[in-house]
């Protein structure tokens, strides 16, 4: 089983794939920063760490992106590389979305998260997000609600946090948005 995991972090969900398919070849590829991509190269030896896009060159069967979409100056270009890279499954999660007012950049004061600046990341308009997918040829499979509720004080719109499963389309359904579940 290929995974590529954007924005893994140290690789933990390497980690929990292994205790969830005891018995299954995993081969994992986790793509962050590069502190990261060092440290968790030396904690998880078998798995593979990339700090640049090159990862995005070949396909795995699962490609994750868990709360991390929403940190990428262009998301657009980003989702375009992360569906190139799908073969089976793409796994979008974490991601705050809004219902009707249009896709904006927030500014997150993270430090109860234990960062020490505000982080820039965007509230994606539910319904672009799920359009520029689907036109790459995704199909929705599965909506997911996450319980998760960042607050931005003064936003138009405060965002849901949901995941998103898509397949490859066939080609009668290739760029079909489905109503929301």
């Amino acid at each position: 089983l290929s995974m590529l995991d954007w924005g893994g972090g140290l690789g933990h969900y390497a980690v929990l794939a292994g205790a969830l398919l005891p018995g299954v070849e995993l081969d994992y590829h986790c793509k962050d920063l590069s502190a990261f991509c060092a440290e968790g190269a030396r904690l998880l030896p078998d798995a593979t760490f990339h700090s640049d896009d090159a990862c995005l060159e070949r396909t795995y069967d699962l490609v994750m992106a868990s709360g991390s979409l929403q940190c990428s100056r262009d998301w657009r270009e980003v989702a375009a590389g992360l569906v190139r890279a799908t073969g089976r499954y793409l796994y979008v999660t974490r991601l705050p979305v809004q219902l009707t007012s249009p896709s904006v950049v927030v500014r997150q004061h993270a430090g109860v998260q234990g960062f020490n600046d505000d982080l820039l990341g965007w509230f994606l308009n539910r319904d672009e997000f799920i359009g520029q997918v689907t036109a790459r040829g995704m199909r929705l499979v599965r909506e997911f609600y996450v319980d998760e509720y960042p607050y931005v004080p003064g936003a138009i719109e405060q965002p849901d946090v949901r995941g998103f499963l898509f397949e490859p389309a066939g080609p009668t359904d290739a760029g079909s948005v489905p109503a929301e579940s």
